[in-house]
């Protein structure tokens, strides 16, 4: 899939984007007024202030309420400057090599209306070659890269995880810090509205951390956390297979991971540049 596209809104994803983020555009140049003037007022955060595209994502995931979008602006710093070790290591060229086995991948976009979605394969996964670590890095730089797409700001992203040959190996490696900081990443920090968080194919010794990943969730993402086993009928009625691969009962075939490869490689020098903000 391609991820490369300005903050202009199409058309089709206008109605979204004013019926339910209030994106308006007497709204949008208050929103950007009114949070330049915080986030300059804030001297110890370095900021792109000029960069109306970046200073849009945040907006749009606070529904254009400048001082709620100020706290989050404000917990994606802090978050990145109390936990350096894990934002150096989502530097896309530190991910790539489990990308490229497919660890993680962004399904294709089939229309304007559905949530960006990203896709987890256990059976993909080596714990001997990559750890959980290096997978919640892969999902940060993958949600980051994505938020670069006006689709995503607006509709929103899903998380999909096929859990089905979950093992005592892999669990060694998913400790409560790194479920509790994946938690606070996607759901109180990254510029992101998450629509649903789904685990498929889980065997039973999922359960625990199942349990445990969501009592790091807030009461409104719980309700949009799911489990399902083998018997993916549930699944399907809240995530159309047309949307999703073959390895989930989906039609579309098995993800190829080239294109995304290519496009991060290419973003790199963005990913570098966007490092150097932040609280100092």
């Amino acid at each position: 899939m391609s991820l490369s596209e300005d903050n202009f809104i199409p058309k089709a994803f206008q109605k979204t984007a004013i019926t339910e983020l209030q994106e308006t555009p007497d709204n949008r140049t208050k929103g950007l007024k009114h949070l330049r003037k915080l986030i300059t007022e804030e001297k110890s955060l370095i900021f792109p202030i000029d960069d109306d595209d970046f200073l849009l994502r945040f907006l749009r995931c606070g529904k254009f309420d400048s001082i709620k979008t100020f706290e989050r602006v404000k917990k994606y710093y802090k978050f990145r400057l109390e936990n350096r070790d894990l934002i150096l290591s989502t530097q896309p060229s530190q991910v790539w090599p489990h990308i490229q086995d497919n660890v993680l991948s962004i399904l294709p976009i089939i229309d304007d209306h559905q949530s960006v979605m990203f896709f987890s394969q256990v059976p993909c996964w080596d714990p001997e070659k990559c750890t959980y670590e290096d997978i919640v890095s892969m999902v940060l730089t993958l949600t980051e890269k994505a938020l670069e797409l006006t689709q995503t700001q607006i509709n929103g992203v899903m998380y999909i995880i096929n859990v089905s040959t979950l093992s005592m190996a892999h669990l060694y490696h998913i400790t409560p810090t790194l479920l509790q900081k994946s938690a606070k990443a996607i759901t109180a920090v990254l510029p992101v509205r998450v629509k649903g968080i789904y685990f498929v194919n889980a065997p039973s010794i999922f359960q625990p951390i199942f349990s445990l990943f969501r009592s790091f969730l807030g009461e409104k993402f719980q309700g949009r956390l799911f489990m399902f086993g083998t018997d993916l009928t549930e699944f399907h009625q809240r995530v159309n297979p047309a949307y999703l691969p073959k390895e989930v009962g989906g039609k579309l075939p098995t993800v190829d991971n080239t294109e995304l490869l290519k496009e991060l490689e290419d973003w790199e020098p963005k990913w570098l540049q966007y490092d150097q903000y932040g609280y100092k």
